[in-house]
């Protein structure tokens, strides 16, 4: 019962995230097409419709099941959002000061380092292995039996500790 309400509490908290971004660009899209700058306000009625629409998509791909919902979408969905990362990544590296972003980013101050800090850092990564126990029990159970589960947690490891760090730069 536990487990169910926490992917409860944690689906009503993204969604409601998504359905903001759906709504920024559809806003932004519109201002392509008008020709004038994105204005989104964000009402409470529009949060709601684009959250609503999120979770009708969410249950769609999951009414799929694993294979032909969550798969097939996260084989399309995923290379798609790499891809935008690293365009990030290259446009925010051509931009002036991005050597000095950079050189913050991979060369860190530690005496500014309190316990506040660690404490913020473990609560940061509670929450990431929560939600990685959950994705790694459900899609484990779906492994072949013949599946080398080493190799594919060291490689899980590599790539996740990978995007991190691309994601934070």
């Amino acid at each position: 019962m536990r487990e169910l309400l926490t992917g409860l509490g944690i689906l009503s908290y993204y969604a409601v995230i998504a359905g903001k971004v759906v709504a920024y660009c559809v806003s932004y899209a519109q201002s392509l097409i008008v020709g004038a700058p994105s204005v989104y306000g964000g009402s409470a009625t529009s949060t709601l419709v684009y959250f609503s629409f999120f979770l009708v998509l969410t249950v769609l791909v999951v009414v799929g099941g694993v294979q032909r919902g969550i798969e097939r979408w996260a084989k399309i969905l995923m290379p798609i959002l790499l891809a935008l990362m690293l365009l990030v990544i290259v446009r925010g590296l051509t931009l002036p000061g991005a050597g000095k972003g950079l050189a913050f980013y991979l060369k860190p101050d530690f005496s500014v380092v309190t316990g506040k800090t660690i404490l913020a850092a473990l609560g940061q990564a509670f929450f990431s292995l929560s939600l990685g126990m959950g994705a790694m029990i459900t899609y484990g159970s779906y492994l072949p039996k013949t599946a080398d589960l080493q190799k594919s947690g060291l490689s899980v490891a590599l790539f996740d500790t990978l995007i991190a760090l691309m994601a934070e730069t």
